[in-house]
């Protein structure tokens, strides 16, 4: 029974998650037969107060996004009692959606976080990192014979664009924690965008040959099958990464190992 667990989401990091986060810290230890203010049971059937694990939180304010839960928790607005000490839960708050957006008068105390995964991580959309792609394209262009084409210095501006990602993608004072994936994660997903988009444009422009236009459409067509490819077939991780441990971390019997 010790290795069962409820896993809980919480989507919206107020005061009554708070208040729960709180509780679970502070009634952890309980005996199963204890009188507990405020809980009927410190266990129900196999499960303790204890077992309770929380698995991510979503929120859209910038006090609390790209916060660990256990200090989202007390970040502004809320003010809720504090009432136990809660330590690092390595639970990350990401960013939701505000489909309805937010209330006449929440609107006046919430900043919301930047809304998608890339602003999140550079301050900048995806519609900025396209544009800025596009102009060192265009200034490390040469023309040529052919009115329509340039040749481009790529290796030029592909190092520009990693000295762009340095400025906006990475921490301003320390390093960043495991900085080569963060570098990776937000380069690759850049240039990704960039490449779907443009073969987009290309293959929907009339200006170009009906055969150029069906050829960019394939392009993007074999690239995003080959990204979600990349994303789904395990089959060559073993050989990948040769001499690494596998084993699920959502296994109720996983280990819980040291290596950081």
């Amino acid at each position: 029974m010790a290795n069962k667990k409820v896993r809980v989401a919480i989507i919206g990091v107020g005061n009554c998650a708070s208040s729960l986060v709180q509780g679970i810290q502070f009634y952890r230890k309980a005996k199963d037969d204890e009188i507990i203010p405020g809980i009927m049971h410190a266990r129900i059937g196999e499960y303790h107060v204890r077992d309770i694990e929380f698995t991510i939180g979503i929120d859209v304010n910038t006090t609390k996004v790209g916060r660990d839960l256990s200090e989202a928790i007390f970040a502004e607005p809320n003010n809720t009692y504090k009432f136990a000490d809660v330590p690092h839960l390595n639970v990350p708050v990401v960013r939701g959606m505000t489909h309805d957006g937010l209330g006449k008068y929440l609107s006046g105390i919430i900043k919301k976080a930047p809304g998608s995964w890339i602003e999140a991580m550079t301050g900048k959309d995806a519609k900025w990192w396209v544009a800025e792609v596009q102009g060192l394209i265009t200034k490390h262009s040469r023309p040529t014979k052919n009115p329509w084409h340039g040749t481009t210095k790529t290796g030029m501006a592909m190092a520009e664009l990693i000295t762009l990602v340095q400025k906006h993608g990475m921490p301003k004072k320390g390093p960043a924690y495991d900085g080569n994936m963060r570098m990776a994660s937000i380069l690759s997903f850049i240039l990704s965008v960039w490449y779907l988009r443009l073969h987009r444009a290309k293959s929907y422009d009339p200006r170009r040959p009906v055969r150029h236009r069906q050829a960019a459409y394939w392009s993007r067509l074999g690239y995003a099958t080959a990204l979600f490819m990349a994303i789904v077939d395990e089959s060559k991780d073993v050989e990948m990464f040769p001499g690494q441990n596998w084993e699920s971390p959502w296994d109720p019997t996983t280990t819980d190992g040291y290596f950081v």
